[in-house]
């Protein structure tokens, strides 16, 4: 399916998009909204979305393949849902991701690169999986009422000099599979940061913007080889 032109639809109602063993492709700068209801694209094979926004509603992207987020995805009261089934995900420069109240959920058979602010304003939980590759956060993360989690189950967490995860309310979780390199985590005084590197280092990446890597009340951290120096 080559999506060439806006779609709108002013009241209820879903949209939905289906290439049963195929791709979805939206053109550059193309939209596809709705004001009450929810916004689904399934593919065999890759997608590459463009903006998406619904204001009362769920999004879901659902590809065999790989996807790509070129534009913004957004969603006022609803859940954001994001499934590589057997390849990557990954978020542009220009591609935030955000929600007033729902859950955040990014799922990649390899790896995700995030490289766009990912935000949830009220209650909900922001998590991110790569089951059998690197998860890359180019870009900060923040969640208001709840808690964020990312899990590399095979492989690492690197977060780039200067980003920043926090929540407001909630924990944060760090797993990898092997190493985790971090810039700066911030949870409340009353919550906690959990980081576990199964099989290798926990490392820091020095930044200018943050006077630690690390703010929360309790910090949980276990690595087989190595933790660094962090507080």
């Amino acid at each position: 399916i080559s999506q060439n032109a806006n779609v709108t639809l002013t009241g209820k109602g879903d949209i939905n998009y289906t290439a049963t063993a195929g791709d979805i492709d939206m053109l550059a700068d193309t939209r596809t909204s709705t004001q009450t209801g929810d916004i689904r694209y399934t593919a065999g094979k890759n997608i590459h979305s463009e903006t998406l926004n619904t204001q009362a509603g769920d999004i879901a992207l659902t590809a065999g393949e790989n996807i790509l987020a070129g534009k913004d995805i957004t969603t006022a009261l609803g859940n954001i849902n994001l499934v590589a089934t057997a390849g990557s995900i990954e978020t542009e420069a220009d591609a935030p991701i955000s929600a007033t109240e729902g859950n955040i959920t990014l799922t990649a058979a390899t790896n995700i690169s995030q490289n766009a602010n990912v935000t949830l304003t009220g209650k909900g939980d922001i998590n991110y999986t790569a089951n059998t590759g690197d998860i890359a956060q180019n870009a900060n993360t923040a969640a208001d009422q709840g808690n964020v989690n990312y899990t590399a189950t095979a492989g690492n967490i690197d977060m780039l000099a200067d980003t920043r995860t926090s929540t407001q309310t909630g924990d944060i979780t760090y797993t990898a599979g092997t190493n985790i390199a971090i810039s700066h985590l911030n949870t409340a005084d009353s919550k906690k940061i959990v980081l576990a590197a199964n099989q290798g280092n926990i490392s820091v990446v020095e930044n200018t913007l943050y006077d630690s890597h690390i703010e929360t009340g309790t910090l949980v951290a276990s690595a087989k080889k190595g933790i660094g120096s962090f507080l």
